[in-house]
């Protein structure tokens, strides 16, 4: 099946931020799109709740056209094109070092999660961890626990 032209214009067009897990993807989002605001920018976000182009809910509910639509729409309004390139990390201390060793001056490092846990979940295994840990190290400050 041939992909959506809709899909392919948003797909060279538009900077994403894409949250997936379990919990809080609906607030993750939100702030996300908060914190765009607060950059004078204009922000589209769609979660399972709706499409939203700034504070205008544009759609109820989720589904492939209110997608397709909240996409047309955040072209329209000016949401920024990319103006970098972007980078995969899967290991989480590897890629907070990253994104604070690459942030600038007015950039804000949003590290979304359960930062109050002590472990990471990976696989089936339960691993320590800390959130607030690892940005103090890669930060330049000793770590310390509690």
């Amino acid at each position: 099946m041939p992909e959506d032209p809709r899909l392919l214009d948003a797909r060279r067009r538009l900077v994403a931020a894409c949250v997936t897990g379990t919990n809080g993807k609906t607030t993750t989002t939100s702030m996300i799109a908060a914190i765009v605001a607060a950059a004078g920018e204009p922000s589209a976000r769609i979660t399972t709740l709706g499409a939203w182009i700034d504070d205008e809910q544009i759609a109820d509910g989720v589904s492939m056209d209110a997608f397709l639509a909240g996409l047309v729409r955040a072209l329209a309004a000016g949401v920024p094109a990319p103006r970098a390139r972007w980078t995969r990390q899967l290991d989480r201390a590897a890629a907070i070092a990253f994104a604070l060793r690459h942030a600038r001056s007015a950039d804000v490092v949003l590290v979304a999660g359960k930062g109050h846990e002590r472990t990471q979940i990976v696989g089936a295994r339960t691993l320590p961890f800390s959130d607030v840990e690892e940005i103090l190290r890669a930060a330049g400050h000793p770590a310390s626990r509690p």
